[in-house]
C-alpha cells in the first residue's frame, strides 16, 4: 500500500500552444503564482526551459496541505510550444495534498487565451510595433 501511496505522488499534464516559449513562459510564470505557488530560482543549464515553483505547508506534517512542487517544461516544436506540467506530492503528507498540475494549466489555459484577446489592441499586426 505504501509504495503505490508514493507512486501516485506524481501527476502530469500536458499542453501545446502556437505561441513561442518567452510568451507562453511569462504565462506560464502568472499560471504558478496564481495557483499559490512561489517560484524557485532555476539554476539549470537551460533555465528558460523549465519553471519550478513549491507551496508552503499550511496545516500539520502527515496530514497538512501544502509542501508540493510544480515544474513545468517548455519544449518549441514547429513553431508552438509543447508545455509539460508536473506536480508533485510530498511523502508523508500525500493525504491532504492536491497536484496543483491541473489548477495550473486551467490558469495557463486563461491567461493564454487572455493574452490571444488582447494582443490585437496594444500590437500593430503588420510591423509588430505596439500602439
Amino acid at each position: 500500500m505504501l509504495s503505490t501511496a508514493l507512486a501516485g505522488c506524481t501527476s502530469v499534464s500536458r499542453r501545446s500552444y502556437a505561441q513561442p516559449v518567452t510568451y507562453v513562459s511569462f504565462a506560464a510564470q502568472e499560471a504558478c503564482l496564481t495557483a499559490g505557488c512561489e517560484l524557485v530560482p532555476n539554476l539549470s543549464a537551460d533555465s528558460s526551459a523549465r519553471i519550478e515553483g513549491r507551496r508552503g505547508a499550511i496545516l500539520g506534517f502527515f496530514a497538512g496541505q501544502g509542501g508540493e512542487t510544480i515544474q513545468v517544461d517548455f519544449a518549441e516544436r514547429g513553431g508552438a510550444t509543447e508545455v509539460t506540467i508536473t506536480s508533485r506530492k510530498r511523502a508523508f503528507a500525500f493525504l491532504a495534498q492536491r497536484h496543483l498540475d491541473a489548477r495550473v494549466a486551467v490558469y495557463l489555459d486563461q491567461y493564454i487565451a487572455e493574452d490571444r484577446e488582447f494582443e490585437p489592441r496594444i500590437v500593430e499586426r503588420t510591423s509588430g510595433a505596439q500602439r
